[in-house]
């Protein structure tokens, strides 16, 4: 008797699944430019009138949309939109036993005026830093990027660039020492050299990486020291991928 119950509780249930695939309505169709070429990136909403539950689909390059509706009650209410064209609108209605409702839609151009946008932004972590000022008593020269690359030298090094400053005096290279230069007739380790307000004392750095270098040959700036003679004061640029 436990057997044949189930069995009649199973045999029950196969018409109710058969129902509920009877009534999946399958909404299908084309959306076309005015010329007849297939339409992309067009939103179709299907909105079921029994349930006032709605389905879209986005439009590929293809032009065709598809849209499963189960238990939608056979009568929607379609629309298409895309910017640049006026919305379409119509109603498809179930007839009879079929499943499938075909949509053909031919879009018209029109201008479209689209909601206003509101950017908000914050100020940067890192600003833009701006050449530093002469002060005081000082007497310098800068010397950008442009204007370096312009210039017949070997920009990189730094010796070379400050002699291009009236009052600077070349030191050649020797056996024992480098290349240096002399200001107001001190000894080159009397001058200073910085890169990004940091002590820089050997090496170069590319011209790429440089936004603006300046040689100060008298200062009278307090917030500087450790040196009597020169500076030189080399800024890079911002960093990037």
């Amino acid at each position: 008797m436990r057997w044949m119950t189930v069995l009649v509780g199973a045999v029950a249930a196969g018409p109710a699944w058969a129902q509920v695939g009877f009534t999946t309505d399958i909404l299908t169709g084309v959306v076309v430019d005015p010329a007849g070429a297939p339409l992309a990136d067009v939103l179709v909403e299907a909105v079921s009138l029994d349930t006032e539950i709605a389905r879209s689909s986005r439009i590929d390059g293809s032009g065709r949309f598809t849209i499963l509706f189960p238990d939608g009650g056979g009568q929607y209410r379609m629309s298409a939109k895309a910017i640049g064209f006026a919305p379409r609108e119509a109603v498809l209605i179930r007839y009879a036993d079929e499943d499938r409702l075909v949509w053909g839609v031919q879009m018209t151009s029109q201008a479209v005026m689209l909601d206003a946008v509101e950017v908000q932004g914050r100020a940067q972590i890192n600003p833009v830093r701006v050449p530093e000022r002469p002060t005081p008593g000082t007497t310098e020269r800068s010397f950008t990027t442009d204007l370096v690359t312009r210039l017949p030298i070997d920009a990189e090094d730094l010796n070379v660039l400050a002699t291009l400053v009236p009052g600077v005096v070349p030191i050649d290279a020797t056996d024992s020492t480098g290349a240096a230069f002399s200001i107001a007739g001190q000894r080159a380790d009397a001058n200073a050299i910085t890169l990004d307000g940091l002590t820089f004392n050997a090496g170069s750095v590319p011209q790429e990486a440089i936004r603006n270098t300046r040689i100060v040959t008298n200062t009278y700036d307090v917030s500087r020291g450790r040196f009597s003679g020169g500076l030189i004061a080399t800024t890079t640029r911002g960093g990037t991928n």
